[in-house]
């Protein structure tokens, strides 16, 4: 388990049988967004073949978090990896939905 935290967001990673879940924990905002970057680049170099981002427990993301999970799936369909998110809810959910995030993860 990989656990990377922030002054407003927790990073926690777990690996499961078949993919890695990586849960966002508080606020996705521009002050957390050099810890999310550098989380986005590393599991991009991992080349997983399904990663799932388990939103549950995030109550806010700015557009420049939407942005960095964007050019990780960018990334990440490069290689052939599948992406999901999970636990959409709230502002969260309707900032996703808006800008069509959701439309790039299964």
């Amino acid at each position: 388990m990989n656990d990377n935290t922030s002054q407003g967001l927790t990073i926690e990673e777990s690996l499961e049988p078949d993919c890695v879940v990586v849960k966002l924990i508080g606020l996705a905002d521009s002050d957390s967004s050099t810890v999310l970057e550098r989380e986005v680049l590393r599991l991009n170099a991992l080349r997983a073949a399904l990663i799932v981002f388990d939103l549950s427990q995030l109550t806010f993301i700015s557009s420049l978090a939407i942005g960095l999970l964007v050019s990780f799936r960018k990334g990440q369909s490069r290689y052939g990896g599948k992406a999901l998110l999970k636990g959409l809810t709230g502002s969260v959910a309707e900032a996703l939905q808006r800008t069509r995030v959701t439309e790039l993860f299964i």
